[in-house]
């Protein structure tokens, strides 16, 4: 309850008291508000301070929190530490870690990209399932790139 006033808080602009109710969920240990506290101080620049809850949360069984983090690394351009979380996240069932990690995958391994469009597409990700067809269109598997792309339209 008390990360989700924080998260109400900020979207109204009130920046110092939603900070205030994000820390306090944070500080009880709960994996949504140290995420949801990341998120808030990624969104006012504090990259570092965003980083630290992030991490906190990943690194006690959150995929969004990874996921985050994963987004966060690849802005600074930590693209291996990155690679690490994007796969943590979609190991523990993220789809868009799985469509990101398949995305940074497609040229250097696009056989491990496609096992990760995959998973994301059988979770109905419409996004994957495009990203999955336009990978066997490349492969020359147009029968199977057609069904995915058509599946994309129709869900």
């Amino acid at each position: 309850a008390m990360f989700r006033l924080g998260i109400v808080l900020a979207r109204e602009g009130r920046s110092d008291e939603a900070e205030q109710w994000l820390r306090r969920a944070a500080n009880t240990e709960v994996l949504a508000g140290m995420t949801a506290l990341g998120a808030f101080l990624h969104d006012e620049g504090r990259n570092g301070d965003a980083e630290r809850w992030y991490r906190r949360a990943a690194e006690a069984g959150d995929p969004h929190a990874a996921r985050y983090l994963a987004f966060l690394l690849q802005e600074v351009d930590r693209m291996p530490e990155a690679e690490q979380w994007f796969r943590r996240a979609a190991q523990g069932g993220d789809t868009t870690a799985m469509t990101a990690l398949g995305m940074l995958r497609q040229i250097s391994q696009p056989e491990e990209a496609e096992e990760w469009f995959l998973h994301a597409a059988n979770t109905g990700d419409r996004n994957a399932m495009r990203l999955l067809g336009r990978l066997l269109q490349e492969t020359g598997r147009a029968e199977e790139a057609t069904a995915w792309l058509n599946r994309a339209d129709e869900e």
